[in-house]
């Protein structure tokens, strides 16, 4: 909500990111998937990992300044696909 006034009042937007969902949600899945094959299943909870990103990295991208807790999460954003700011 906050996000969207501050896109309709032409506020810049400073958003924090302090949880790697991405990752989360690769292991969340892991526990689900552990009855498939493990190529199928390591590769589904890659592509989850990856999904999960993509998403993230999209929401996040509408803030002018984006904080992180470590250089670890920046060197994530600064090196996600489709990036044009590096």
């Amino acid at each position: 909500m906050g996000a969207l006034l501050a896109y309709q009042l032409g506020v810049p937007l400073a958003a924090s990111w302090h949880t790697n969902i991405h990752e989360y949600a690769e292991l969340r899945a892991a526990k689900l998937l552990r009855f498939l094959p493990t190529n199928w299943s390591t590769a589904l909870g890659e592509s989850i990992r990856k999904g999960s990103f993509a998403a993230t990295a999209r929401f996040y991208q509408i803030a002018r300044v984006l904080f992180a807790p470590n250089r670890e999460l920046c060197l994530s954003w600064r090196n996600r696909p489709g990036n044009l700011a590096h």
